[in-house]
């Protein structure tokens, strides 16, 4: 009769050896998921930013497009147009959008402010200006933007400042500056006014 040695139970030193080798290849693919998984977080949020900056492009091109030839009496004989093109400040008449404003013209003006963000800030015309201020924020984290303008007289000729009192450019180029780090980029932004004569 034979006698059966019950060996004590455990694992070997084979069996330890590849369970230790399982776990470090799992902690190695939950590694890389981990990494990739924030990298896709990152390209999702630089994907997002770049295309709030495109959609507020969209949205300035649209709305310039647009803008009217429009005069209010300033106390002379001569009606003043609401137009001021500066290399940094941009004032137009602008169409309300319908959906949050009261329907007429807006008198827009767009500067950046001291922290880098770019607001529109827009006042209702009737027989007059309006005293209330609707304020816009645009875009944020801007470093810098500059208008230039386009004349009648050589289209080709870029001017930084906007001198003509009775008349609208025939186009505005928009250039806005993100700092160094910041992936962001402004889409080539050149603007031919429709309603111009």
């Amino acid at each position: 009769m034979r006698l059966h040695v019950k060996a004590d139970e455990g694992f070997t030193l084979v069996e330890l050896l590849v369970s230790m080798a399982l776990l470090a290849l799992m902690a190695i693919y939950a590694i890389q998921a981990f990494s990739t998984l924030r990298n896709m977080s990152r390209v999702e949020a630089d994907m997002a930013a770049q295309m709030e900056v495109d959609a507020v492009a969209g949205h300035l091109r649209r709305e310039l497009e647009e803008t009217s030839a429009v005069f209010l009496p300033d106390g002379s004989a001569k009606p003043k147009l609401l137009f001021v093109g500066k290399s940094t400040t941009l004032i137009y008449v602008a169409t309300s959008n319908g959906e949050r404003e009261v329907g007429g013209h807006y008198l827009v003006s767009l500067a950046l402010d001291g922290d880098g963000t770019l607001k529109s800030r827009r006042q209702l015309i009737q027989a007059k200006i309006s005293e209330q201020v609707n304020e816009v924020v645009l875009l944020r984290g801007v470093q810098a933007i500059h208008f230039s303008y386009h004349d009648h007289e050589n289209s080709q000729q870029v001017l930084l400042e906007w001198n003509a009192d009775n008349q609208l450019p025939i186009a505005i180029e928009i250039s806005v500056t993100f700092a160094n780090q910041d992936k962001r980029y402004w889409p080539e932004t050149l603007i031919k006014l429709q309603n111009v004569n």
